[in-house]
C-alpha cells in the first residue's frame, strides 16, 4: 500500500514540475519578446531621428 502511495506521489511531482516548467517558460518568453521589441524600436527612433536631421538643410 505504502509503495502506491510513494509511485503517486512521483507522478504528481514530476507532473507539477513540468507544469511549473511550461507555465514559467512562457512567462520569460514573453518577457523578452518584449525586451526585443523595445529594442529594435529604439533602434527605429535612433534612424528616423538621424534621417530627420539629416534631410533639414
Amino acid at each position: 500500500m505504502e509503495n502506491k502511495f510513494s509511485i503517486i506521489a512521483i507522478v504528481l511531482g514530476i507532473s507539477l514540475g513540468v507544469f511549473v516548467f511550461i507555465l514559467l517558460r512562457d512567462v520569460f518568453l514573453w518577457y523578452f519578446k518584449i525586451n526585443v521589441r523595445i529594442k529594435l524600436m529604439e533602434e527605429q527612433s535612433r534612424l528616423l531621428r538621424k534621417l530627420a536631421n539629416e534631410s533639414e538643410p
